[in-house]
């Protein structure tokens, strides 16, 4: 088994990623990886040219399970890094927050809330009621008894990408709902339709459901 000592993995956006955002990051990995430790960082250390979307996730999952931990640079605008929060919190991988000041919103999703008390580095307990809803969804996927996990697509929503992210990180079956209205999605170019309607596809093949 690989040594999980000094590698973390970073979460942030790839796709819409500023340039501020950009020059904040690789400052901000320069430092870690100038005292030894090691850093995947997606727009540099996972392969984008995949036209699904599917080895790209499977990359980053493989990357997740591999750290000791992980770091977010949260962006609400992004809906991959939400999608690997899931993978992050299905993985059990203790996560540190890099700009704070991102949750700190007026009006707080329940992701946002969720993450004020699951990061390292806040103060906040985690004993809220949404707290435990998000924790509960992700043992309901620990659990042997789930061998199967059906999905109906939801434009992107926050919550289902982050349920779809823990789906992903316990390598459940998939199943999707509507893949009808999904189809009528599909992408020239990566994306989350992209990669249920091949996970949906996977599922069919081998006759889960």
């Amino acid at each position: 088994m690989k040594s999980l000592e000094n590698k973390i993995f970073m979460i942030c956006p790839v796709r819409g990623i500023t340039e501020e955002e950009s020059l904040l990051l690789q400052d901000y990995i320069q430092g870690l990886e100038s005292i030894g430790t090691k850093v995947h960082y997606p727009p540099r250390d996972t392969n984008q040219d995949d036209p699904i979307g599917l080895k790209i996730c499977s990359q980053n999952r493989a990357a997740i399970k591999n750290a000791f931990g992980v770091n977010l640079y949260y962006n609400s605008a992004s809906t991959g890094t939400v999608f690997d929060i899931g993978m992050a919190v299905m993985a059990n991988k203790p996560l540190f927050v890099i700009n704070l000041n991102s949750l700190k919103n007026p009006s707080p999703t329940d992701l946002e809330r969720f993450l004020t008390e699951y990061a390292i580095n806040t103060i906040k307990k985690g004993d809220s009621e949404i707290y435990r809803n998000f924790l509960s969804r992700a043992h309901l996927r620990k659990s042997g008894m789930t061998k199967l996990v059906e999905y109906e697509w939801k434009d992107n929503d926050r919550e289902f990408l982050f349920d779809f992210g823990m789906t992903f990180m316990a390598e459940k079956p998939i199943r999707l709902l509507n893949r009808e209205y999904v189809e009528t999605q599909r992408t020239p170019g990566k994306s989350f339709q992209n990669v249920l309607l091949a996970l949906d596809d996977i599922g069919r093949k081998a006759k889960y459901f």
